[in-house]
């Protein structure tokens, strides 16, 4: 057999992702652009939600990430929710960026070489001799609202929900038990792991450091931002924004004001600093 290259990884994953991913998927393209960007492997889970797949051969680098984080926060704040899933593949993640980019909510799968031969000799497949362009289709798309059945109902959507229910008062709740209502209240989206809940309830946070899709430049647009509307009390709780806080956030906004780059704050330091 030949040597694996990563267009042969890219392959089978498109042609067989019950093998390494999950059942359900349906492949939408391999190579999708979008915004001048392009996308390993796109593909439509069973409920109908975008999964969208960067692949690496050997080990993910420090390189990748960046621009991997680049990526992935361009497409939720174009989409500001998770009808838009990422999952990084790569033969070797090591530890300290496994935990990294779980904490912003990207899906990671290792898969060693090993089990990509294991996939290709399966369905006797030699991998020096497929053409690529056989039946994985093509698209030169360039934004993904033209993609059919797409739901626009977002976690964003559905937490704000799940907060309105549960913390009336606005006292605040652990994550851990806003996410199992979430899951008792949204059985369709009880697939979605505690890390990428937890990922969108910081990207809509006003005060939580990993809300910036690329911490090297805070000051790029997103969703906290754009759509601000959570607040982390303390580690691992939180409440909704009060509408009165979220004007003050908004005029802070506006006087760009260097606090609300900080990684955490309060909303006393957001009124001090908001004073003549």
């Amino acid at each position: 057999m030949a040597d694996l290259k990563e267009k042969d990884m890219q392959y089978l994953i498109a042609k067989y992702p019950d093998e390494f991913i999950e059942d359900g998927l349906e492949i939408i393209s391999t190579e999708y652009n979008v915004n001048r960007k392009r996308i390993d492997i796109l593909f439509r889970d069973k409920y109908g939600r975008l999964l969208v797949i960067e692949l690496k051969k050997g080990t993910l680098s420090r390189e990748a990430i960046g621009q991997i984080i680049e990526y992935y926060g361009l497409l939720k704040d174009e989409k500001s929710g998770d009808n838009i899933e990422m999952m990084v593949i790569a033969n070797n993640i090591p530890p300290e960026r496994k935990e990294y980019l779980a904490k912003i909510g990207i899906e990671l799968r290792e898969i060693s070489i090993n089990k990509f031969i294991s996939v290709a000799k399966k369905h006797g497949l030699k991998l020096e001799d497929y053409q690529y362009d056989t039946d994985i289709k093509k698209n030169d798309i360039r934004n993904v609202d033209y993609l059919p059945s797409v739901p626009k109902i977002y976690t964003w959507e559905m937490t704000v929900k799940v907060l309105k229910k549960i913390d009336l008062n606005y006292n605040g709740v652990k994550s851990k038990s806003i996410y199992n209502e979430f899951v008792k209240m949204f059985p369709q989206y009880s697939t979605k792991s505690k890390e990428s809940f937890n990922a969108d309830l910081n990207y809509h946070c006003i005060n939580m450091r990993s809300r910036f899709p690329d911490p090297r430049n805070k000051r790029i647009k997103c969703a906290w931002q754009n759509n601000p509307l959570f607040y982390r009390i303390s580690k691992g709780f939180y409440r909704l924004l009060k509408d009165d806080e979220k004007k003050l956030f908004k005029k802070a906004l506006e006087l760009n004001l260097p606090i609300i780059y900080e990684e955490e704050y309060t909303i006393k330091e957001l009124l001090e600093a908001l004073k003549p």
